[in-house]
């Protein structure tokens, strides 16, 4: 049942954002109505959009305490990793629903009403099935990455109607993609719904291990080789 009442939520949750900040403004880019190239910082929170009804906004509200969590265990894991247990289990389905109401939120903060957030995407948040293909992967190799305190999204729209066909996330510094069509097979589409994440640092691991209603065996291995003060490569050229 719906609310008539359409509420403001954060659609990046106010939970990983106070995660990744001082509590009360985060360094963002990006957005619409910003200078190009630049980061600001900006209070947590007016960074909301009317996406859903209220009562569908409370009923989600565990994805945005799950998003805080996966992001403290990523950073964790490379920066901290003597805080975190051997394994750390997240329920696969419901990051991906986070990972959708993100890009609701930013489409609705893009100026674009409500009702032209498609309803399959409507639906697939409030507990419908997911069309075969959509959803969570991880790339089949990558250059060196740097695992940093960062939040970076990037979506690909179709050309003609501007619909999002899919993103690239990278949640401290952790790539991932996330399709809400069938992609093809290229390489940045490939570990589809991966079984978890093994951090390989020294002489022990971290296992991020991701609970699926169904057998997957792939996992997705990083492995420490060093430490830098350079920025990660997506943000050369940005000033702040």
């Amino acid at each position: 049942m719906c609310s008539e009442k359409i509420s403001r939520e954060h659609y990046i949750s106010a939970n990983l954002l106070r995660a990744n900040n001082d509590g009360r403004t985060a360094k963002i880019g990006g957005l619409r109505w910003q200078p190009n190239d630049t980061l600001q910082d900006i209070g947590i929170s007016s960074l909301q959009s009317k996406i859903l009804c209220e009562t569908h906004n409370v009923q989600l509200s565990d994805l945005d305490t799950l998003a805080g969590s996966f992001f403290r265990v990523l950073n964790a894991a490379d920066k901290n990793p003597e805080s975190l247990p051997a394994l750390t289990q997240i329920d696969g389905h419901s990051l991906e629903r986070w990972l959708l109401k993100v890009i609701c939120g930013l489409v609705a903060a893009n100026g674009k009403k409500n009702d032209l957030i498609p309803n399959i995407w409507k639906d697939i948040l409030v507990g419908g099935c997911w069309p075969e293909e959509w959803g969570l992967y991880f790339p089949s190799s990558l250059d060196p990455q740097v695992l940093a305190n960062e939040f970076f999204i990037q979506t690909f729209l179709h050309p003609d109607t501007r619909v999002v066909l899919a993103s690239t996330f990278r949640i401290a510094g952790v790539c991932m993609n996330f399709a809400l069509g069938r992609p093809s097979k290229s390489n940045n589409f490939w570990n589809y719904r991966p079984r978890g994440i093994i951090f390989q640092l020294n002489k022990t691991e971290k296992r991020v291990e991701f609970i699926w209603p169904f057998d997957t065996n792939e996992a997705i291995i990083y492995t420490k080789v060093g430490s830098t003060k350079e920025r990660p490569p997506q943000w050369q050229g940005w000033k702040d």
